[in-house]
C-alpha cells in the first residue's frame, strides 16, 4: 500500500490549509492548488475519470464498490483504472484491490484503459511484464499508461534509463504506453530521451484554466519539456468533493479531459482495442444514416 508524505490541501477561498493527509496521494499533487474545480466540459472536450481502490469502501463487509452506472450518468465518457504497482521497499509487484471489479463493471458502459504506478528503483522489465499480464484479456480500449511521479532515490538519468526499459518492453508486446506525469516532476527528475516525444502524454495539472499550460501567468515549467501537445489531462483531484456525484465512495475523484470532442475520441480509438462499444457505433451509424436520408430528400433525391 503506497503512502506519501503529509501535505496541505488548499481550497480556493479558504484561508489556510483545509486539512492534512498522509493517505495515498501522488507526489505530483504537491505544488498545485486543489479544490472545487467544476466538472464542466470545456470546448466540447470529453470528460472522464481515473480510479483505484481508494474509490471503493473496503473497511466494510461486503465491500462497497465504485458505482459505474452513476459515474456514467454524471457525464463520464471514459475511465482509467489502476492496475497495480510495486512495493516501495521490498519490490513486490501487486495488483490493485479493485482492478478486477472495476474492469468488469465498467466494460460495456464506457471505454477504459489501465495504468501502472512505476517505481524506477525496482526491476522495470519485471514491472512491465506484470502489468502486461494483468491487462491481457481485458477489454481495454484506451492506451495503457505508465504513471511517472516517483524517483526511488535515483538520479534523473537513472530514472530515464529504467523508464526506457519499461516502455520498450511494453512496446514490444502491446505497443507504446502513454506517460502520466506533470511538468514540475518530469523536468527536474527525468532526463530527456529521444523516445519520449514518440509517446502520448497524460498531463496532471489542477486548475480551472482552459489549458494545462500556457495560460496567462503560467510558468514554462508546467509543460513537460518533451511534449508540445497532450492527449489526456487530469484537471481535478483530491479536494474537489465530487466523489459521490461520480459514484465513488471517496470524498473526491480524479477528473480528466480528452483533448478533443466526442467524434475525435471515437475516431482516435476506433480500431483494435479502441473506440466506441459496438452497440454505440451501430446507434451512431443509424443516426448518421437518417441524417443523410434527410439531406438527400431535401435535394429531391430518391432514397
Amino acid at each position: 500500500m503506497e503512502k506519501q508524505a503529509e501535505y496541505y490541501v488548499v481550497i480556493p477561498g479558504v484561508t489556510g490549509p483545509a486539512y492534512t493527509t498522509t493517505d495515498n496521494i501522488s507526489l505530483s499533487f504537491l505544488p498545485e492548488v486543489h479544490g472545487e474545480v467544476e466538472a464542466v466540459v470545456v470546448g466540447g472536450r470529453v470528460l472522464g475519470v481515473d480510479v483505484s481502490h481508494w474509490q471503493a469502501k473496503r473497511d466494510v463487509v461486503p465491500v462497497v464498490h465504485m458505482d459505474w452506472e452513476k459515474c456514467k450518468q454524471a457525464g463520464a465518457q471514459f475511465a482509467y483504472i489502476r492496475a497495480g504497482s510495486i512495493t516501495q521497499n521490498s519490490g513486490e509487484n501487486y495488483f490493485d484491490f479493485e482492478f478486477e471489479y472495476n474492469t468488469q463493471a465498467v466494460s460495456g458502459l464506457m471505454p477504459f484503459g489501465c495504468y501502472w504506478y512505476f517505481r524506477p528503483q525496482h526491476d522495470p522489465i519485471g514491472q512491465a511484464n506484470y502489468f502486461i499480464d494483468l491487462i491481457e484479456g481485458k477489454d481495454w480500449r484506451l492506451p495503457p499508461v505508465v504513471d511517472v511521479e516517483h524517483t526511488g532515490g535515483l538520479s534523473p538519468s537513472k530514472v530515464a534509463d529504467a523508464l526506457h526499459l519499461f516502455v520498450s518492453r511494453m512496446a514490444y508486446y502491446i505497443g507504446n504506453p502513454m506517460v502520466y506525469t506533470r511538468g514540475y516532476f518530469w523536468n527536474d527528475y527525468v532526463a530527456t530521451r529521444s523516445l519520449w516525444s514518440n509517446l502520448e502524454l497524460w498531463i496532471a495539472r489542477y486548475t480551472s484554466w482552459p489549458q494545462p499550460w500556457g495560460n496567462p501567468g503560467d510558468q514554462d515549467k508546467l509543460r513537460p519539456r518533451d511534449w508540445t501537445e497532450w492527449l489526456f489531462w487530469q484537471f481535478s483531484a483530491d479536494g474537489n468533493g465530487r466523489g459521490a456525484e461520480f459514484g465513488a465512495q471517496s470524498a473526491s475523484i480524479d477528473l480528466d479531459y480528452y483533448n478533443g470532442n466526442q467524434d475525435d475520441f471515437d475516431d482516435e480509438f476506433a480500431g483494435g482495442n479502441g473506440g466506441m462499444l459496438l452497440e454505440e457505433r451501430v446507434a451512431k451509424l443509424e443516426v448518421d444514416l437518417e441524417l443523410l436520408k434527410t439531406e438527400a430528400r431535401r435535394h429531391g433525391w430518391e432514397v
